[in-house]
């Protein structure tokens, strides 16, 4: 873990994150907006995520690097040690079982079956090779490289310099998990944030996060594509 005069400084101010917080949540709506008039392919989904990382990532560029000057290495794109690459992986096939056990005790305590709207937006049409491979794509890599960068190295870096690690930590993974819109799953979205928030915070690097937040939605879209495809799991 770096040590806290290590960590390199983000010269961002409130208000810049404010606006970064705003437009980073305003793109990522976007997709449900369009849901609530639209009937909409999977092509079309996958050109929408694609247009919420762009304008998640153009929204950076333009206020942290264009406006504060800020550098890469400052939002996190630093190379990290060899070891937490592979550890990446084995946190995201951890995480896995967790998201769904914290999903099962919403449902327990709920009372009411368990449906993750997702699913709606991941396999609209059901199972298609070439829908398989453009969701894993957009979900696996761009996604993950965007909100990476925006709720851990913006947000999380932010809080972090001000606030400290535990605040930290908390609010850019409550954040995390509001952002996404979908009230049943903002506890396991919570923890998800709160991993990969202590996973950029003990490799000093944002690549490991990117990886096991791409790792765990590829396994995701993987794993339910094969269940369309063998009849287990009907589109809704």
């Amino acid at each position: 873990m770096r040590q806290p005069d290590e960590w390199p400084h983000l010269p961002l101010r409130a208000w810049d994150l404010v606006l970064i917080v705003v437009l980073t949540l305003a793109a990522i709506q976007l997709l449900g907006f369009a849901i609530a008039d639209l009937e909409l392919s999977a092509g079309l989904i996958v050109a929408i995520l694609v247009l919420q990382s762009v304008l998640v990532l153009g929204a950076i560029y333009l206020i942290a690097i264009g406006l504060r000057g800020a550098t890469p290495e400052q939002l996190g794109l630093r190379a990290a040690p060899r070891r937490w690459y592979l550890r990446a992986v084995e946190v995201a096939f951890l995480t896995l079982p967790l998201v769904w056990l914290v999903n099962a005790t919403v449902q327990a305590f709920s009372g009411t079956p368990f449906r993750n709207p997702q699913i709606e937006l991941i396999a609209p049409d059901g199972f298609s090779w070439s829908y398989l491979f453009g969701m894993t794509f957009v979900t696996g890599i761009v996604a993950p490289i965007a909100e990476e960068i925006a709720f851990r190295g913006v947000l999380y870096g932010w809080l972090r310099q001000r606030f400290g690690v535990p605040a930290g930590v908390a609010i850019s993974a409550l954040l995390f998990s509001v952002a996404h819109g979908i009230p049943a799953l903002i506890p396991a979205l919570a923890v998800q944030g709160m991993v990969l928030a202590l996973l950029y915070e003990r490799s000093g690097s944002l690549w490991p996060p990117i990886i096991t937040h791409g790792t765990y939605n590829a396994a995701t879209i993987i794993l339910l594509y094969a269940a369309l495809a063998s009849g287990i799991a009907p589109p809704e």
